[in-house]
């Protein structure tokens, strides 16, 4: 399922409204950026923890982000 930013994020709304855990398998790092806790998996490493915590442990998801963001990765 491909969805524009607009639907995304009003699925992500219609979602957060619902009680329970959402897993969410991320494409877009904006998902990723506001989830309430983030799993990073990069071969036989798996880093997990808020966005701010995978900043500082994972290299992966910190160039990720900063490519995504246009520059240096910035904490939410």
């Amino acid at each position: 399922c491909h969805l524009d930013p607009a639907a995304e994020a009003r699925a992500e709304e219609a979602l957060a409204r619902r009680p329970g855990t959402l897993l969410v398998v991320a494409h877009r790092l904006s998902s990723a950026v506001r989830a309430d806790r983030v799993l990073v998996l990069d071969g036989t490493d798996a880093v997990c923890g808020t966005h701010d915590e995978v900043l500082d442990r994972s290299p992966l998801y910190r160039d990720l982000t900063g490519h995504w963001q246009g520059g240096p990765a910035r904490r939410r």
